[in-house]
């Protein structure tokens, strides 16, 4: 464990060497100052690590894609900056401070928002020609994320649709595999590209994402019930102050603990399927999911 939490330790500080820099350029003052609020506020990197973990676990040196991987950072704090708007979550809170809109304004938030999906693939882009990618192995990059953020989009649409609505709880995992499970996925199958493995690879790196995500949710949705923003750099009970369905809100924490072990189980048996060194990316799993509830005294 010690040699696990140092090289995601590792990862997360060039990360964050990389994000600190991201936005000398820009003429915008407001939006300079805004975007560089919400992006370098502190941040597990969970999504671009895992593109470097798997990129890692097939032999590759991960150290040369870290301005790649960084850049998918920008498109996960675009997402938080347009959930916490008043019209959606509402959210005084993000990362420990003051949200997006709470520290400049709701138009501001927007529009960096909006900044930030389309730098993550400028970025992308040119962090790409800058490692000499293949074409073909940009645009299946390219093809992963656009997915991915349409169907983040799509999850959103059906969760805000579906407020205060008496729906099952398969239908909430559904909305979940969009919503959160699906940028996972995406990150994984994008180091996994990079590192050049073939379709039955990427297909059972998908399965992982998908139970990692939901397990990732699960994990979120129960701590949002129970947790203190001072662990977790938001207000608590956001979901049940806005009437949103989620899994621990509609079966209980001790139900939503069953399925939350189970996905848990099922990203491992397909992990192991995988060829690829196994360890960092179940270190990640096991991180993201049972180590954070072990900070409120739940063992699953």
């Amino acid at each position: 464990m010690i040699g696990f939490i140092a090289s995601i330790t590792e990862k997360k500080k060039h990360i964050d060497n990389y994000l600190q820099q991201s936005f000398n350029s820009l003429n915008t003052s407001i939006l300079k100052e805004s975007s560089d609020y919400s992006t370098n506020s502190e941040s597990k990197r969970l999504r671009a690590i895992l593109i470097l973990s798997v990129i890692e676990s097939s032999g590759l040196d991960w150290k040369k894609y870290i301005d790649l991987a960084s850049s998918i950072e920008y498109l996960q704090t675009a997402t938080l900056i347009h959930d916490d708007l008043p019209c959606m979550d509402n959210s005084d809170i993000r990362r420990g401070k003051a949200s997006n809109h709470k520290k400049f304004n709701e138009s501001v938030s927007v529009l960096t928002g909006d900044f930030l999906f389309s730098y993550t693939f400028y970025n992308i882009l040119r962090e790409s020609k800058k490692l000499n990618l293949s074409d073909s192995i940009i645009v299946k990059i390219n093809t992963i994320l656009f997915n991915a953020l349409n169907r983040i989009i799509n999850g959103q649409t059906e969760e805000f649709h579906n407020k205060s609505n008496n729906i099952s709880p398969d239908k909430i995992i559904e909305i979940t595999k969009d919503k959160t499970a699906s940028f996972i996925e995406a990150c994984l199958k994008t180091g996994g590209v990079i590192s050049s493995l073939d379709a039955s690879q990427l297909k059972l790196l998908s399965e992982f994402g998908i139970n990692f995500g939901i397990a990732f949710q699960i994990t979120d949705d129960i701590i949002d019930i129970i947790g203190l923003k001072e662990k977790e750099g938001k207000n608590e009970g956001t979901d049940l102050k806005n009437h949103i369905c989620t899994l621990p809100g509609k079966i209980g924490i001790d139900k939503s603990l069953v399925i939350l072990k189970e996905k848990i189980s099922s990203a491992l048996d397909t992990l192991n399927q995988l060829n690829i060194k196994k360890d960092i990316l179940k270190g990640l799993l096991i991180f993201a999911t049972e180590s954070r509830l072990k900070n409120y005294n739940i063992n699953i």
